[in-house]
This record gives structure tokens, C-alpha cells and sequence, in this order.
């Protein structure tokens, strides 16, 4: 049993018949709080319906807004944004169906509150400018390079 923390985007994957959760968790000792973010999967196929943590990461971004999709083969498309900047990860499992974030991009704006697209060429999204003027983006999945050390700590 995996207790909820706050939900910060989910998706469904019909091929595989789940729900993907990207949630914040916070642990709170006397002196400080650590902040995690965690993705969790709960598959709706299987007669109990518990969600599983697949991965887990320490959450130091200022990244206030999510969005989470299904890639065409399978993988895991989070965008996350905040301070006019935005991240675009691929999130990607072994053989073992262990997850593990793979490639990302880094581009200006901040996400709006509208749904995101994934298909065989990329993602498509759209962002906002301080004026509420909103942009259509696209980021071809040949533009995301692999992860780098500290680049997950730009996303979440």
C-alpha cells in the first residue's frame, strides 16, 4: 500500500491498460523537509488496484507546473515548468521494468494549463508568456539529448 502524496500529473496508457502518477511526498523532521517526487504506476487490469513506485527523486527544482504523457513506444513523457523555463524529460524502462529518466530538453516559456501531445515525431505543448499569451511548441524527440548529472535537478 503506497500512501498518495500531492498529485502533480497523471496520464493513462491504454496499450497497457495503466495509470502513471507523478507525485510530490514530503517528509518533515524537526530541523529540516525533504521533498521527493516519486512515479507511480497503478495497474487497472489487475484485480487489486495498488499503486506501485516505480522510481523515486529528490525534488529541488522550482518546477510548479506538470504534465505527463505516453510516448509512442511506451515511454513516459513528463514536462514540467517554472520560472519561465521548461523541461522536457523522457522517461524510459529496462528489461527489469525498472524507469529511469533518459533524455531531456531545455526550452524558454511556461507550460499553460493545456493537454500535451505525444506521437511518432515528439511532443507538442503549449506555453505562456507572463501576458497570458499562450505559444504552440514542439520538441522532436531527435532534439532531446541524453541526461546529463544535474540536469534531473532542473526538471523536478
Amino acid at each position: 500500500h503506497v500512501d498518495l502524496g500531492e498529485v502533480l500529473a497523471a496520464t493513462y496508457d491504454p496499450v497497457a491498460d495503466a495509470i502513471y502518477v507523478l507525485e510530490e511526498v514530503t517528509e518533515a523532521r524537526r530541523r529540516w523537509t525533504r521533498r521527493r517526487a516519486r512515479l507511480l504506476r497503478v495497474d487497472l487490469h489487475e484485480q487489486q488496484k495498488q499503486a506501485i513506485v516505480l522510481v523515486e527523486w529528490p525534488r529541488i527544482a522550482p518546477t510548479t507546473r506538470f504534465a505527463l504523457g505516453v510516448g509512442p513506444e511506451g515511454d513516459l513523457v513528463l514536462v514540467g515548468s517554472g520560472l519561465g523555463a521548461h523541461a522536457v524529460l523522457r522517461l524510459a524502462s529496462d528489461s527489469e521494468a525498472r524507469w529511469a529518466p533518459s533524455h531531456v530538453a531545455f526550452v524558454g516559456g511556461t507550460l499553460a494549463e493545456v493537454p500535451m501531445t505525444t506521437d511518432s515525431r515528439g511532443v507538442s505543448f503549449v506555453t505562456a508568456d507572463p501576458w497570458a499569451r499562450e505559444t504552440a511548441r514542439g520538441v522532436r524527440w531527435s532534439d532531446l539529448r541524453p541526461l546529463r548529472s544535474g540536469d534531473l535537478g532542473r526538471c523536478l
